[in-house]
């Protein structure tokens, strides 16, 4: 079993690009699954904070700051679909004034990132950072 957490702090400066810390997580699924793996053996969680906030909203709020539909929507669903967590940090929330309502359906609001990647990491799960 193969239990990861990401640590999504980061975003482009281009906001037309997909996050690529993001796409990390989908590479690590996709890795496993070429390789054999059974996807049931497969736990993912993203932890989103800090300038990565806005890559969580839904396409109207994206646009509304942005001009653009959110590139990160397609894979953050298709990752959710795969049983992968999306947890967002309350204190980025409120700071970056991007609130949950706001966000992709499905993505979970935590009190911060620290208290999730704690969280995570004492469930078993192991801190990828890049």
């Amino acid at each position: 079993s193969f239990k990861a957490v990401f640590d999504v702090m980061n975003s482009p400066e281009d906001k037309t690009q997909v996050n690529p810390w993001i796409e990390t997580a989908a590479r690590f699924l996709n890795m496993h699954a070429r390789a054999g793996v059974d996807p049931g053996q497969l736990q993912v969680a993203l932890v989103v904070h800090n300038k990565a906030s806005t890559d969580l909203l839904e396409n109207p709020h994206y646009r509304e700051l942005y001009g653009t539909d959110n590139p990160n929507s397609p894979l953050i669903k298709a990752l959710m679909e795969s049983g992968a967590q999306v947890v967002f940090c309350g204190q980025s929330s409120v700071a970056r004034k991007v609130p949950v309502e706001q966000t992709i359906a499905g993505v979970q609001l935590s009190l911060s990132a620290m208290t999730a990647l704690i969280q995570f990491q004492d469930q078993g799960y192991r801190l990828i950072k890049f």
